[in-house]
């Protein structure tokens, strides 16, 4: 499947890959193939710079097998069209291997049962996956990434709460409580005249002050604003 991948000018709309960012990227995966092969890795496809580019930075589309998850080729973000193969046991032993990473921007799975291949992504700590080709990007939907792979989100509703500040005030418990006393108000349409009584103005006030109380045991309440 890899090896039917076209690459080439990425202004071509039939192209999948175009070249790498810089010489330096280049060299850099290069360097890294040529050390998991080093290290006992096979290279089933690729591990070449193409011959029929004469411009630019291009590296093939490479497989790696016969190697681990420890290789430094498997572990860390090289942004590179490289694949490492590692086999797993079972599905639990799969997502050991997937989440023993520091990093988590992006993952994906493919899987003939849908059901399976779900929850397969919903057990694999990385912000955005991909079932069964799905493409997540979108501007109502967060991206950014778990552990290693950055803090914070763009796009979606938690993009926008990046740019929100939030404001806690706190008062001593006795006057929050005398100015609640005060306010009591009489409304004798409650119940009817013959039964009337007081309530308190804000009651979800005086219930957040005595919580706080009865949590801390100071005299201290907490208001969120």
């Amino acid at each position: 499947m890899l090896a039917a991948l076209p690459y080439g000018d990425p202004n071509d709309p039939g192209v999948m890959m175009g070249p790498i960012v810089n010489a330096s990227q280049r060299d850099r995966i290069e360097a890294m193939v040529q050390q998991a092969v080093m290290d006992g890795g096979r290279l089933v496809l690729g591990g070449r710079r193409p011959a029929q580019f004469s411009r630019g930075f291009w590296y093939e589309l490479t497989l790696l097998a016969d190697l681990d998850n420890c290789m430094t080729i498997a572990r860390d973000e090289v942004f590179k069209p490289v694949l490492v193969a590692i086999p797993y046991d079972s599905d639990d032993d799969a997502v050991r291997i997937a989440n023993d990473s520091l990093f988590g921007l992006s993952g994906a799975v493919v899987g003939a049962d849908r059901d399976r291949a779900v929850n397969f992504a919903r057990r694999i700590r990385t912000r955005t996956a991909s079932v069964n080709g799905g493409l997540w990007y979108g501007t109502d939907a967060p991206f950014g990434g778990y552990k290693q792979s950055g803090i914070g989100r763009e796009m979606g509703v938690a993009g926008f709460e990046e740019y929100l500040e939030q404001k806690s005030f706190a008062e001593p418990a006795a006057s929050v409580l005398r100015r609640t006393h005060r306010s009591r108000i009489r409304r004798p349409d409650l119940v009817g005249n013959a039964n009337s009584r007081c309530e308190p103005a804000r009651p979800e006030l005086c219930t957040c002050i005595r919580r706080a109380l009865h949590l801390s045991g100071r005299a201290m309440a907490r208001i969120i604003a």
